[in-house]
């Protein structure tokens, strides 16, 4: 497997699988029944993690400019390696993935933004949009629903790239974006991003991801295989108490289906891994303890042990 950080934790919007919505025989206008209409705020980090600098200084992160300095990410790959699960295979074809690799897979790369109204007593779609996510060179490519409501987008015209609207909807949901000081009439307005990839149940997630002879993933994803790793510092008590930090590597699996006993769509799992000091029976760390494992020697790895998973 290969372990790739994650930078942010995702919030803030929808972002969803249409498929799964569709398996279950529900329309494109209908969804919105099924979805939260609260949606708690995108943030970049904890503040613990803020605190710790958990991520490294900005000017250390050359290369790649990923927003992890380059040896803080050397040292958290470490860590997130030494702690990461051990994964049976129980079939041929079920095995997390890596998430762009799916998208790039059939040519199912197209981000579909909708928007909403929830300012009547049902809820109305209003827009629809889709780009080709990750093309930069090829032009924007809207498609509008209830054109006769949908107001006129400023990504309209032949200069705009898709990766310009995407740079739009980074900065929308930017975690840093100032709140506004009144309540403006979009504030009525949901948008829902979703990506909607290969089959519809099933049968038909079988066809596109299992060879019928062999029984293994389609070649172009054979060597896909991955496991996401989101580390961050949780402080679990008040200050005034000295061992009060968590440091959690929170593992995320990607599956394009679930076809257990909830067949679903764009199934997203994941563990949390508590990391404390051996003979720390209570897993909580004080502020010399987290330094330590940060920047200390690579010796201090050894004295490092899983506290607690869930």
């Amino acid at each position: 497997m290969v372990v790739q950080k994650i930078n942010l934790i995702l919030g803030g919007t929808l972002l969803l699988f249409l498929g799964d919505l569709f398996s279950q025989e529900i329309t494109r206008e209908t969804y919105i029944d099924y979805l939260p209409l609260v949606q708690p705020r995108i943030i970049s980090q904890t503040n613990a993690s803020a605190e710790f600098a958990l991520y490294g200084h900005p000017a250390d992160d050359r290369n790649p400019v990923d927003g992890i300095a380059d040896q803080r990410f050397k040292r958290l790959f470490t860590l997130a390696e030494r702690f990461a699960p051990i994964l049976f295979l129980n079939t041929k074809y079920s095995r997390p993935l890596d998430f762009l690799a799916v998208l790039r897979y059939q040519g199912s790369s197209q981000l579909h933004v909708d928007t909403w109204d929830l300012g009547q007593a049902t809820p109305r779609l209003i827009e629809g949009e889709r780009f080709a996510f990750g093309s930069p060179d090829i032009p924007h490519d809207q498609e509008r629903l209830f054109a006769a409501f949908a107001p006129r987008s400023p990504f309209d015209g032949i200069e705009n790239k898709a990766d310009s609207r995407l740079l739009e909807l980074v900065r929308e949901f930017n975690p840093y974006r100032p709140r506004p000081a009144y309540t403006p009439v979009e504030s009525d307005r949901l948008r829902v991003l979703y990506f909607d990839t290969p089959g519809r149940d099933e049968a038909s997630w079988k066809k596109a991801y299992k060879n019928e002879i062999s029984g293994n993933l389609p070649k172009m994803l054979q060597t896909a295989a991955k496991v996401y790793a989101h580390p961050f510092i949780h402080e679990a008590l008040p200050q005034e108490v000295k061992h009060r930090f968590e440091f959690v590597i929170q593992y995320w699996f990607f599956y394009p289906f679930n076809d257990g006993g909830n067949n679903h769509e764009g199934d997203w799992e994941h563990i949390n891994v508590r990391i404390t000091r051996l003979g720390r029976e209570a897993g909580l760390l004080d502020k010399d303890d987290v330094m330590s494992i940060l920047n200390g020697k690579d010796s201090v790895l050894d004295s490092l042990v899983i506290g607690k998973v869930d």
